[in-house]
């Protein structure tokens, strides 16, 4: 099975990372980077803001390696400190906004969504950035378009200049694709993240 291959590798490169390999601290990195950016983002609401999060959750994990003895262990640690460091940023840089309004109302942005529909999307879209590969590049950048930039099909058409039909018929002929390559709990979670 492809999955065993693949987690066996991972908990290899992890081993390789516990002994302080810094190929296998590239390998997490390209692995979890892209994701761990959309998660912090949710708290950060700032993309460049939630980049150095990550790039700093990344140099305390590798600080930390000699505790990790496999790739869940790795992914868990780094979503933790992610979380942690980028709603502390969140709440520092709301006392900042508070002090510079002086008497005028704030209000604080909630986050609608828990941490742990945070961590399935960001898995989903970590998946999806691995997977997209496989698809013909128009289907690809349509895909892309639709499930990691969010936008709407007419919004797509208009940027692509093609018809929405078009659009559909790409998000389809990519959902059949995947439907048939991907293994089944990612399935399960591109439905859920689809619906």
């Amino acid at each position: 099975m492809e999955a065993d291959k693949n987690r066996t590798t991972r908990n290899e490169y992890a081993i390789a990372f516990q002994n302080g390999d810094e190929k296998a601290l590239a390998f997490f990195f390209n692995e979890f980077y892209s994701a761990l950016c959309i998660y912090a983002a949710y708290y950060t609401h700032n993309e460049a803001s939630a980049q150095e999060v990550v790039s700093d959750a990344f140099v305390k994990t590798w600080r930390q390696r000699s505790q990790f003895t496999n790739a869940g262990s790795i992914r868990a640690y780094l979503y933790t400190i992610v979380r942690h460091d980028a709603a502390s940023w969140h709440q520092k840089e709301n006392r900042i906004i508070r002090l510079h309004q002086n008497s005028q109302e704030w209000r604080k942005d909630a986050v609608e969504e828990n941490a742990f529909d945070i961590i399935v999307r960001t898995e989903v879209a970590r998946y999806l950035h691995q997977t997209l590969n496989i698809l013909p590049p128009k289907c690809r950048k349509i895909f892309q378009l639709l499930y990691i930039e969010g936008k709407s099909i007419p919004e797509i058409a208009e940027q692509l200049k093609v018809a929405q039909s078009t659009v559909r018929t790409q998000k389809l002929l990519g959902l059949d694709t995947l439907r048939r390559k991907i293994i089944f709990p990612y399935l399960l979670l591109l439905c859920w993240l689809i619906k």
